[in-house]
């Protein structure tokens, strides 16, 4: 079944909730709206009046982007997604598939919290470009003016780890780790022991030489904020982001556990176990740590907040203007249809933002500068056998197929 939220423009001085308030039609269709109160009876005569207004075309394209969206989630192995994107002063809309949690049955809403895997990077990023507004980091800093021991520290600076051009290795990628984490799921992982790795492993290139993507970049710029601070890094990220943009649903956590109500999060394994063997048995995996990626993609979010976050976060609206060219500064990168900037992905050429994938979730968020629309995307699957991405796979459907706001990039032979 399709689920479908529109979401009302609150009244201004309205009181703001935390949970979205929802009304089930005799139709699979429910609308949300966040103002504290309001009758079902105004909210049905607030959609009549948008459908005339809208015209019935906004109601075909509705009908287009569910069918699409469906037809590609159903060639994934998710037993969840969410889907929500806003273009320009339009209402919202918001469609869920699929269940939040494959026990009870229990339906993905849009009120669910998501681990949010590596868009994590772009609110750490985001804060030490802030910081660098502020006087209190540089561009041109060296890394071992934070963080002694770590190869090439004194040649790597804070601009090479935003763009992933430091060739620090990749804790994730190191064998030991991988047993180490497959071991004990739900251990709890330091920013020392994540740095640990790339001290002994040999860095993947000079500096400013290449592109490599590394959790240790992100590890190493939250050192930096706590040192440039005397504050811990999550601290950082709520004081210049979280509390700036209004993220009432959005957390750094400091356990296993994520907030309610939260879909459960899945990995696709095999009889070996769910993590890095890539099959088709479904394993729970929602109370593994997110620590193993430390502050490259720890964090946890819902999809309102998200796509309030999105558009500052990819345009650079917290920052001044000099250093919001460093965060679109591109560099080429050794993935299809990407160019990274400052902890930020610029996508197939039209969208600016990143992905994320953890275990249990995969997840994508991105705005779109020339239609100024944002969208998000939250699944509940890792470790997929036959989709690479399927958030990203549904972002592009909703793009080019169902929205049709760009062209569909033509398959490669």
């Amino acid at each position: 079944m399709i689920r479908r939220f529109v979401e009302c423009n609150r009244r201004p001085g309205a009181r703001h909730v935390g949970r979205l308030r929802e009304y089930e039609w005799t139709a699979p269709i429910l609308i949300a709206t966040d103002v504290t109160m309001v009758s079902l009876r105004t909210i049905l005569m607030a959609s009549c009046l948008a459908t005339l207004l809208c015209g019935a075309s906004v109601w075909a394209e509705d009908d287009r982007c569910a069918q699409v969206l469906q037809a590609e989630f159903a060639k994934s192995q998710a037993p969840g997604a969410m889907i929500s994107w806003q273009i320009g002063g339009q209402p919202a809309r918001t469609i869920c598939l699929g269940t939040a949690d494959v026990t009870s049955g229990r339906p993905v809403t849009p009120v669910d919290h998501f681990r949010i895997g590596s868009l994590s990077k772009m609110f750490v990023g985001t804060a030490a470009l802030i910081l660098v507004d502020e006087g209190k980091l540089s561009l041109d800093d060296p890394l071992s003016k934070f963080e002694r021991g770590l190869p090439n520290g004194d040649r790597i600076l804070l601009r090479h780890l935003g763009n992933h051009r430091s060739g620090l290795f990749n804790p994730i990628e190191s064998s030991i780790v991988k047993v180490a984490y497959a071991g004990d799921p739900r251990k709890w992982w330091t920013i020392e022991e994540l740095l640990a790795v790339p001290r002994v492993a040999p860095p993947y290139f000079a500096p400013d030489t290449g592109f490599r993507y590394s959790n240790s970049n992100t590890a190493a710029i939250a050192v930096a904020l706590e040192k440039a601070t005397g504050q811990p890094w999550d601290a950082v990220v709520r004081e210049k982001i979280i509390g700036p943009l209004g993220l009432r649903h959005t957390s750094i956590p400091i356990d296993n556990s994520l907030p309610e109500p939260h879909a459960r999060g899945y990995a696709m394994g095999t009889d070996k176990g769910p993590f890095f063997n890539r099959g088709n048995v479904q394993v729970d995996v929602t109370e593994t740590s997110p620590s193993w990626w430390g502050p490259a993609g720890c964090m946890i979010s819902n999809i309102q907040d998200l796509r309030t976050a999105v558009k500052p976060l990819a345009t650079g609206a917290l920052l001044k203007p000099q250093t919001r060219e460093e965060l679109q500064r591109w560099t080429p990168t050794d993935w299809e249809g990407h160019e990274a900037g400052f902890h930020l992905a610029r996508y197939r050429g039209y969208a600016l933002g990143h992905t994320g994938d953890v275990p249990g979730f995969q997840t994508c968020m991105f705005y779109l500068p020339k239609h100024d629309a944002s969208v998000v995307v939250m699944t509940n699957v890792y470790g997929w056998s036959i989709r690479k991405s399927p958030a990203d796979d549904l972002f592009v459907a909703l793009i080019e197929d169902g929205l049709q706001l760009e062209q569909k990039k033509p398959a490669k032979d």
